[in-house]
């Protein structure tokens, strides 16, 4: 990478991959966000493409060129090509960008197929380019079987959208319990048999107490509970929109269920910065994710029993919230963390701007 000038510049171009939650959260808000900061005498210009850029010059002026969650031979060919001619020319080396786990993928999860027949194309960019980025140590982890040189970005909320952190407060006599998350999290049609982070246990309980709790799904809901009129299910709600809907629909708790496998393991603890944003009390499985967590559960049953005590003891409600947020309230919001941000990139170099 090229040296750092104290009142120098870091421009960096980002080929995306998808402009879905993952691509929004880690490219294009943080990239927003920090084109319009300075820090000292240093200044930031950040670009995300899906198109290709051929010319040489536009690379002479970029600190380090990041693709996102590429995976097709045609994106492989990309990273060649830009390998061994634009990278040799212009001293601009190539990060890999990714926050999940591409490999063994849960069946249940919809996007399985597509990663496990494009494996062979991402293992060959892991190891071709000069380092990774992602979301979590057990991500840094897993991929330094690929590439030694891997660097943990965290996930941070973009402050300019959520605002000020919301303190819990009792909403609701009937309590309001929400989960929202991607078709990802549940069987897909026509293979539900093969699981999802929602078991048996815990959908027999939604369905048992669905008169007595207010089940709310944002973005998708399970198969099994699609058609339940007494299931409140509330389809996909934009990312700019989304932070002021969490924060306003008087949730009485969240809940953040996960199967126990390594595709999880790799999950960011992203249902918890949301909920502490939006003073929300969460239920977590004990899952890398959420192991600092007050409220966090073995099993379904025990996931179960925390929802319960928490409906009867609204009291305990601020102090599970206060104690999670307290928790991570420091690394909350990217804005407050743009050094640690940066510096989370430069470390693949070896350079930092502080």
């Amino acid at each position: 990478m090229k040296k750092l000038e104290p009142k120098g510049k870091i421009a960096y171009t980002t080929y995306m991959s998808d402009f879905g939650g993952v691509g929004y959260i880690r490219t294009i808000m943080p990239s927003v966000i920090l084109g319009s900061l300075r820090y000292k005498k240093m200044s930031f210009e950040p670009t995300y493409l899906m198109r290709y850029v051929s010319s040489t010059e536009w690379y002479n002026n970029q600190s380090f060129v990041k693709f996102q969650r590429s995976a097709t031979q045609e994106q492989l060919k990309m990273i060649k090509h830009f390998r061994t001619f634009t990278a040799q020319q212009t001293n601009t080396p190539l990060i890999y960008e990714i926050d999940d786990l591409l490999f063994n993928i849960p069946k249940s999860n919809f996007a399985s197929d597509y990663y496990e027949e494009n494996k062979p194309y991402i293992e060959e960019m892991l190891q071709l380019v000069s380092g990774v980025t992602v979301s979590t140590p057990f991500l840094r982890d897993y991929y330094k079987l690929y590439n030694s040189n891997v660097s943990v970005v965290k996930n941070r909320l973009a402050k300019c959208l959520w605002g000020d952190i919301k303190e819990y407060e009792p909403v609701n006599e009937k309590p309001r319990i929400i989960y929202p998350g991607s078709q990802n999290h549940f069987g897909v049609k026509g293979r539900t048999e093969e699981g999802g982070d929602i078991g048996p246990d815990l959908m027999n309980f939604i369905k048992k107490t669905k008169k007595d709790y207010e089940w709310m799904f944002i973005g998708a809901i399970p198969e099994e509970l699609k058609n339940d009129k007494d299931i409140k299910h509330i389809p996909w709600v934009h990312y700019i929109s989304y932070p002021q809907f969490i924060k306003n629909c008087n949730a009485d708790i969240g809940i953040a269920p996960l199967q126990i496998n390594d595709f999880n393991r790799g999950k960011s603890n992203l249902k918890m910065l949301e909920y502490s944003a939006s003073g929300i009390p969460g239920v977590y499985t004990d899952i890398e994710p959420y192991k600092d967590c007050r409220l966090t559960t073995e099993n379904e049953n025990a996931m179960i029993d925390q929802i319960q005590w928490l409906v009867e003891n609204p009291q305990k409600r601020y102090e599970v919230w206060s104690s999670d947020t307290k928790k991570i309230r420091n690394d909350l919001f990217l804005e407050d963390n743009i050094v640690k941000y940066v510096n989370e990139h430069l470390k693949l170099f070896n350079q930092k701007i502080e």
